[in-house]
């Protein structure tokens, strides 16, 4: 799992997740796999600036959301 979760901050943060709905769907994996690995408390800041990076439909920018990416990655 802990793989997976990776795999899915390192897409994000080579900018693929270039549609809100992608990138909505790899906040809440890897919020998921946290929550199963149970480190979900320890990640709270990481996690925090990806749902940032997606709070508005409306005013998603992929590039603002591969950034976060990039901070987090080195947290998972």
């Amino acid at each position: 799992m802990v793989k997976i979760r990776k795999t899915l901050v390192d897409y994000a943060a080579a900018d693929r997740a270039y549609d809100y709905s992608a990138a909505e769907q790899i906040v809440l994996g890897v919020e998921s796999l946290s929550y199963s690995l149970g480190d979900r408390d320890k990640l709270k800041v990481p996690l925090d600036s990806l749902y940032k990076a997606v709070k508005s439909d409306s005013e998603f920018d992929p590039a603002r959301f591969a950034e976060a990416a990039k901070g987090a990655q080195r947290q998972f």
